[in-house]
């Protein structure tokens, strides 16, 4: 199948009341409930026409909704692609240099409408999207929204348990929500200083902690389902994905409330230590120094997938959740120990 058709239909949801949207956006609209796109691509070549061809679409029969496309310096057809997409339909831009932070912020620098929708080059929206941000948005309490991201029809076992085990089919108030589909107030974005650009990954989670600590809400509403593409389908994959989204995980650690995936990492470094060592030196048969290793070796990745399923009464495959869960942890391990070598990298790189 051709990765640009590997979509889901739109789930039904309920979302926050909210007054209708009206009709006719045009260009430099300030009305309440209009919407900026800041759409960010790197290389997605596959997945573009698809992606993009939806967010135009969405925005164009909205009326409410300006799109912009930022390219980070794409080789792969991405660029020349985009740009035909775009012609006569949104502003393109090539930016150079920097984190994906720095491209989202440079995005959202030109925006002068109250909300700023941030959407990566890899996910479809379905029609209505922007009518529907539009009518969270009208809730005072918001001010920031979006939600988990879908995988495919015809995803992966690696796709359909990491999906059954995070996605909530309830809304709510969140701690952070994925800014691969994400929407926020301006006046709330620019007050805070957008997404930290120092960070690599995580810039996310670590603009979701600013705005709680500051006391603003950021609502998940089923009313924003979109389908994500570009997702790890094997094990492989996924491990190096882990690995690569893991390197901002430092950004937000913190004593109280206490870092659970940071928690969860160190814990299993010690008992994969732990493990080895009784394999190699503990007494008994070897078989029973097996089972003694094996056990150690999934206690976290067990209670992991307990602490995902049980409060939410998720209905998860045990065995793949165990397993995708033992990569999620050895590859936030291994992000840990190449952090202070990343680092002296980065210092080399900038002269210092």
């Amino acid at each position: 199948m051709d990765k640009a058709a590997r979509l889901v239909a739109p789930h039904q949801a309920t979302g926050l009341p909210g007054p209708p949207v009206a009709d006719g956006g045009v260009q430099g609209d300030h009305r309440a409930g209009s919407v900026d796109v800041v759409v960010t691509v790197f290389n997605k070549r596959p997945f573009l026409e698809a992606s993009l061809g939806s967010i135009l679409q969405a925005a164009e029969s909205s009326r409410i909704a300006r799109v912009t496309v930022l390219d980070h310096g794409s080789t792969d057809g991405s660029l020349e692609l985009g740009i035909a997409l775009c012609r006569g339909r949104a502003r393109h831009v090539v930016v150079s240099g920097g984190t994906i932070a720095t491209l989202r912020n440079a995005g959202a620098k030109g925006s002068d409408r109250p909300i700023l929708s941030f959407i990566d080059a890899d996910c479809v929206v379905p029609p209505g999207y922007f009518e529907a941000l539009s009518r969270v948005m009208a809730n005072p309490e918001v001010a920031a929204t979006g939600r988990r991201v879908d995988y495919p029809t015809d995803g992966s076992w690696v796709e359909r348990t990491w999906h059954a085990m995070h996605h909530s089919a309830s809304e709510g108030f969140r701690k952070y929500l994925n800014s691969g589909n994400f929407a926020i107030r301006r006046e709330v974005f620019e007050r805070f200083g957008g997404f930290a650009e120092a960070l690599i990954t995580g810039e996310d989670s670590e603009l979701g902690q600013r705005l709680n600590d500051g006391g603003f809400r950021i609502w998940e509403s089923a009313d924003l389902a979109v389908v994500h593409l570009d997702n790890p389908r094997s094990l492989l994959g996924f491990f190096r994905k882990e690995v690569w989204h893991a390197r901002g995980m430092l950004a937000t650690r913190r004593v109280w409330p206490p870092h659970l995936p940071l928690i969860g990492a160190a814990l299993h470094g010690l008992l994969l230590m732990a493990a080895v060592f009784w394999l190699a030196l503990g007494a008994g048969a070897l078989w029973g120094r097996l089972a003694v290793a094996f056990g150690l070796v999934f206690v976290v990745p067990v209670l992991g997938v307990l602490y995902r399923a049980l409060p939410q009464r998720r209905r998860v495959p045990w065995l793949h959740a165990a397993v995708l869960y033992q990569a999620y942890l050895i590859a936030r391990i291994t992000a840990l120990a190449a952090a202070p070598m990343s680092e002296r990298r980065r210092r080399r790189a900038e002269g210092r």
